[in-house]
């Protein structure tokens, strides 16, 4: 049985990638080169001892050298193409600088696992909202987004139409148990 890593791999969109060398690429990789070096060079100008299970953050200036690639076992028309980077520059950088988008790309790779295991999320209504004000809502009203439950009632108040009798109002969508937006950040 294949892993969340790899289900969520394969879940990945990858319609925008060209193909290569007349096959289609399944999957892209990345292996760094180097990047001992350009990082030593920074650190022997600003040196600094590193304490054991502390987390930093890395930033590289790397070149792409190279492309490998595998023809994938169980569909041979398909390739994984493994960019290939030679690092140059690479220093240290603030959490604050990085922090909103290392958390939004764990964000991303945590939703994608969860897809793979078929996992889904209710989302919060900010997050209706935005993807209201991004037009994902075009096809039609999406219960619990506030602006599309404003245009039900702005509708359903202009046709002078209200709620069945027998039917009561929906339920609000229990939060408990959710992670309270921020908490993870203090």
């Amino acid at each position: 049985m294949p892993d969340a890593d790899s289900a969520a791999a394969a879940l990945a969109d990858t319609s925008r990638l060209p193909d290569y060398q007349g096959r289609t690429v399944a999957r892209t990789t990345l292996s760094i080169r180097n990047a001992g070096d350009g990082l030593s060079e920074g650190l022997s100008i600003d040196p600094q001892v590193l304490p054991l299970g502390a987390v930093v953050h890395v930033v590289l200036e790397c070149t792409v050298v190279g492309h490998d690639h595998d023809v994938m076992k169980q569909a041979p028309e398909l390739l994984v193409l493994d960019q290939v980077l030679k690092a140059g520059t690479g220093t240290l950088i603030d959490a604050e600088v990085v922090k909103e988008a290392i958390a939004q790309q764990a964000e991303r790779i945590l939703l994608a696992k969860e897809a793979a295991k078929g996992i889904t999320r209710l989302p919060y209504g900010d997050e209706l909202q935005d993807a209201h004000d991004k037009g994902e809502h075009a096809e039609g009203l999406v219960p619990g987004c506030p602006n599309c439950d404003a245009e039900q009632a702005a509708t359903e108040a202009e046709a002078g139409t209200e709620p069945a009798p027998d039917q009561p109002p929906a339920e609000p969508t229990p939060i408990a148990g959710r992670k309270r937006r921020g908490a993870a950040d203090s």
